[in-house]
């Protein structure tokens, strides 16, 4: 009996003394002393290295005191052990990535952010995400452009394709949003084929804007050589976008980066009120000319599944994407709302829509990555709020009486 209690108490003043580092660091953390902080966490994790909670605060701790080096070595190992949808690990870990300037590195860790619970978070990490890619293509624009004499004695990948902007002839300033609503879908639609890889828009547009061809981003075939070797693209699709009597028309080529020369050439015509036709012509036209081989199920889903038959919708997502590559994000998001409401169904507005960074700033690197440190832990709190009004409510409505929730949550 002696023994028994003896051993209950051991185990009773262990767990306090680890409650007490835990509570001991938390309130240090919640009054920015980091340092008290830090001491505390390294506690908690010297009496039970395996708390994995312990160490995603000591994380943060060295995050939030502005050693984001040591926060990556220990946030890592919080992500190799901590359940995914119970970590708040890979927001830190992407924040501690981002101040070290490694947005690819900040985008994989975002990503893999995927916690049901937490749909407020989950909704900021994705307009985080879109910042970042803008910035992380402006940087990998710069860099090829600087490295261009050896990038141009490396080989390209020879299923890679680059679809850019095409030139728009004449037409009201509606076509010059259809151009690039028309180069997005067509992308997308040749993502979705196996064994061929495509650039992606956001990173075609930021080299086009390094090489100084304007907002709209279009290529000839002349230019389109240089801008293929810099993206390691091999297969380049160009053309031109025209509004002949009264009709859309496409004049497009699709040109070797290496040989420098036509692959093929094909023309294409529709009414403006079956652009959708259209779009899906261009790209079965991509895939026959470049003798590109489809499963029964890719044809169905890339040439067969209309993105909208709106044509209002689609010329109210150009212009979301046209204001986005000028850095006005919050007049896209209400353009892709827009978009939204002329056609529910268009997945691609409705995501782009979601996924907008209306209201950020861009400049993510460095210092300013406190823009996305901010987002981050204002969506935590506002997500926070919600689940504690949650589950007011719910106790409100349920049964009463229980003991309520309090037992150990002190440590958690």
């Amino acid at each position: 009996m002696k023994r028994t209690l003896l051993i209950l108490m051991l185990i009773s003043s262990t767990f306090a003394l680890g409650c007490n580092a835990l509570m001991k660091g938390n309130m240090a953390l919640r009054n920015e002393n980091y340092p008290e902080a830090i001491a505390a966490f390294k506690e908690q994790l010297a009496a039970n290295p395996s708390d994995w909670q312990a160490r995603e605060r000591l994380g943060y701790a060295y995050l939030k005191s502005g050693d984001a080096a040591t926060a990556v070595t220990e946030l890592e190992k919080v992500v190799a052990q901590a359940p995914k949808d119970g970590s708040m690990s890979y927001l830190y870990l992407g924040l501690a990535q981002l101040k070290l300037d490694n947005q690819t590195a900040a985008l994989r860790a975002w990503r893999s952010f995927d916690d049901p619970k937490k749909p407020l978070v989950k909704a900021e990490v994705d307009r985080l995400i879109t910042l970042v890619e803008i910035e992380e293509s402006k940087k990998l624009a710069k860099q090829a452009l600087a490295q261009e004499s050896t990038l141009a004695t490396q080989a390209t990948k020879p299923n890679s394709y680059a679809v850019f902007n095409f030139n728009v002839q004449g037409g009201d300033e509606n076509l010059r949003a259809v151009q690039k609503a028309l180069t997005a879908m067509t992308i997308s639609d040749l993502a979705q084929i196996k064994g061929i890889s495509v650039i992606e828009r956001t990173r075609l547009q930021a080299l086009m804007d390094e090489m100084k061809l304007g907002q709209s981003g279009a290529v000839d075939q002349s230019t389109a050589p240089k801008a293929g070797r810099l993206l390691g693209a091999e297969n380049l699709v160009v053309g031109n976008l025209s509004e002949p009597t009264g009709k859309i028309g496409v004049a497009s080529t699709t040109a070797s980066t290496t040989r420098g020369a036509a692959v093929g050439s094909f023309s294409l015509a529709e009414a403006k009120d079956k652009f959708y036709d259209l779009q899906k012509q261009l790209v079965a036209s991509i895939i026959k000319v470049n003798n590109i081989k489809l499963d029964k199920d890719t044809e169905d889903s890339v040439l067969k599944q209309y993105h909208t038959r709106s044509f209002q919708a689609v010329t109210y997502f150009g212009l979301g994407l046209d204001a986005q590559d000028r850095g006005d994000f919050q007049a896209s998001k209400d353009y892709f709302a827009l978009a939204v409401k002329e056609d529910p169904n268009f997945g691609m507005a409705k995501n782009a829509r979601d996924k907008s960074p209306g209201g950020l700033s861009a400049g993510l690197t460095g210092p300013a990555s406190a823009v996305a440190t901010s987002a981050i832990e204002g969506a935590v709190s506002a997500q926070s709020a919600s689940d504690a009004t949650s589950s007011i409510a719910s106790t409100t409505g349920g049964k009463g009486g229980g003991g309520g929730g309090g037992g150990g949550g002190g440590c958690s």
